[in-house]
């Protein structure tokens, strides 16, 4: 059996769960959509379909929820971690997860994450 190597955790944050209808659209086209997992003050975790992996260079990102109209916009992230998790077995389809570190956020910007955390997300976390 092979051995397990223990993760080290290199979060300085907490992470934070959010409402089912939470996602990311990806600049500059915006055609890139992402289901976000998780949330903290430093970056995100988030699904797409899709099987090429996203840039790591700086880039940008909008967070919405779908039902109440709440968007905040242009948050520069790079990509720090992407994993498949999904392939189709005809090749044609894959998902992947996305974890991003933000960087060079504004303070108008830095408040409305934390608006977003304290009122969408919840303190259940994630592991």
């Amino acid at each position: 059996m092979p051995k397990r190597t223990k993760r080290i955790e290199r979060r300085r944050y907490k992470r934070f769960r959010v409402p089912r209808n939470a996602f990311v659209l990806l600049r500059p086209n915006g055609t890139e959509v992402g289901k976000i997992i998780d949330i903290s003050p430093e970056g995100l975790a988030f699904d797409y379909a899709g099987s090429e992996q996203l840039p790591e260079e700086l880039s940008e990102l909008d967070i919405l929820i779908t039902d109440d109209g709440f968007r905040l916009n242009k948050l520069p992230y790079k990509t720090v971690s992407s994993i498949e998790t999904y392939e189709s077995p005809f090749g044609s389809m894959s998902k992947r997860r996305c974890g991003v570190q933000f960087g060079g956020l504004t303070l108008r910007q830095i408040s409305q994450l934390k608006h977003f955390i304290q009122n969408y997300a919840s303190s259940d976390t994630q592991d």
